[in-house]
């Protein structure tokens, strides 16, 4: 069981969506129903029958490129190999960030407040989007000073 799950890693870290999609097929599947985790067994089969129709249907036949040839079904932070993480992963840190920051759902003035919730929910995507171009610049301007002290010291 170890080795199918280095074998999925490896494949949703490389963004090999053929090598995903056998992996479940012919290793997780069988794992998932001697387990009694049914559930993942019946969705993973759905998944990957969804999947196999996607290949098939001309609407989708965009969608289905950029899955196999460029890797889009896993989401990349930087354009290194070994850089693809899991949607879910990605939407949870997202999400989970935003909500324990100075202000966020678990900090901030609407700490035990229903109207509160359903505002932070709502705007969540906007913020959020606002929050991580905030970051970047703030990451910018320290690689900025980082070199400018690197060349200082020389």
């Amino acid at each position: 069981m170890v080795d199918v799950i280095k074998v999925f890693i490896r494949t949703e870290r490389l963004a090999d969506h053929n090598g995903h999609l056998c992996c479940i097929v012919s290793r997780m599947l069988d794992i998932f129903a001697a387990a009694g985790h049914h559930q993942y067994a019946k969705g993973a089969r759905l998944y990957c029958q969804l999947m196999k129709q996607l290949e098939t249907l001309p609407a989708y036949k965009e969608t289905f490129e950029s899955f196999t040839a460029h890797g889009n079904h896993v989401v990349r932070y930087s354009s290194y190999d070994w850089s693809g993480t899991w949607c879910d992963i990605c939407i949870e840190q997202t999400l989970m960030k935003s909500a324990k920051s100075e202000g966020g759902l678990s900090r901030g003035r609407m700490r035990h407040s229903d109207s509160g919730h359903k505002c932070w929910v709502l705007t969540l995507n906007h913020f959020s989007n606002v929050n991580q171009r905030m970051e970047e610049s703030d990451s910018g301007a320290q690689e900025m000073t980082q070199s400018m002290l690197r060349e200082q010291q020389k």
